[in-house]
């Protein structure tokens, strides 16, 4: 949205209006210039440098009455930034990580697919070919595959960033520490 010419800005925020565009994405700077109606959702990727910016970014939703999600993606690295504007705004923010149940279709051949191309090619390969000469050439090529497959099984990797565990034990320090701040608060109005 961002990239747009103003003109073709304003074509799409009236189809958003007349209700032809169901999603909507927009840069910060787009965002700003926004003022429609049910927004159901905002979702922040990497948080904004300044808590306004960012009050700013979830104003998006739950406009007029309405109930809205604001819903901010944050690497471990913006962790404590993300605090930060929670605690200058004092917004109420669940804590979550996003859990991935299906790894089916993701996988890794890469350090495969380098042994095959950097392999030598042996002798006794050469042989094995010429005595499965009978076999269809794709049978043979997707059996050999699945041998190999099997000796090497490729790997799923999923993980981007720190690992669920180490991502839980920040959210638990973070909660042990909000515990804490609200307890010495409660002390301080009582003295």
């Amino acid at each position: 949205h961002g990239d747009l010419e103003q003109m073709q800005r304003d074509e799409i925020i009236k189809a958003y209006r007349r209700n032809q565009i169901q999603i909507m994405v927009a840069t910060d700077v787009a965002s700003r210039g926004l003022d429609v109606k049910r927004v159901t959702h905002v979702f922040n990727y990497h948080i904004p440098f300044d808590p306004q910016s960012y009050v700013h970014r979830i104003g998006r939703t739950g406009r007029a009455g309405k109930q809205g999600k604001a819903i901010t993606l944050v690497s471990t690295e913006e962790f404590r930034e993300l605090q930060r504007i929670q605690k200058e705004v004092g917004a109420d923010m669940k804590l979550a990580t996003i859990h991935i149940e299906d790894s089916a279709g993701i996988v890794d051949f890469t350090s495969l697919e380098q042994k095959v191309k950097d392999i030598q090619i042996d002798e006794l390969a050469l042989d094995f070919i010429d005595k499965m000469e009978d076999m269809d050439y794709h049978e043979f090529v997707e059996r050999v595959v699945t041998i190999l497959l099997k000796d090497n099984p490729p790997t799923a990797n999923l993980q981007i960033g720190y690992d669920l565990d180490s991502v839980n034990s920040m959210i638990d320090e973070y909660q042990y520490e909000q515990k804490v701040a609200q307890k010495t608060n409660r002390q301080r109005k009582r003295r």
